[in-house]
């Protein structure tokens, strides 16, 4: 019983930093807002905003929101919160293949 009862202190405090972490860097992305209209990025910023993620652990955050009832495109925002405003295009096409052509940018740089 003794073990059980650290393990659940010790998951617990862990649970309570990792939200404490996750609502820290939510604030900071959230001051630091996107990129304004009309400034041309160069590569490797485009690059580092498609990467960005105010999680320590994109996939696991993902999966979670995920797990937790939100759409695909919610938890996307929620994860990586520059992603959609890099690829906005007048047409869906024109999405893709934005999106598309960052996503091989950042494989190249990693």
């Amino acid at each position: 019983m003794a073990g059980q009862n650290s393990q659940d202190l010790t998951r617990q405090t862990v649970d309570r930093f990792k939200a404490r972490a996750t609502e820290y860097a939510q604030g900071i992305a959230q001051r630091m807002g996107g990129p304004a209209a009309g400034v041309n990025l160069d590569n490797e910023q485009t690059v580092k905003l498609w990467q960005f993620s105010p999680h320590p652990d994109p996939g696991a955050a993902f999966s979670q929101l995920k797990m937790g009832g939100m759409s695909d495109g919610e938890a996307l925002d929620q994860v990586h919160p520059y992603r959609r405003k890099l690829f906005q295009a007048p047409t869906v096409k024109e999405q893709v293949d934005k999106a598309e052509k960052i996503k091989a940018m950042a494989e190249g740089q990693t």
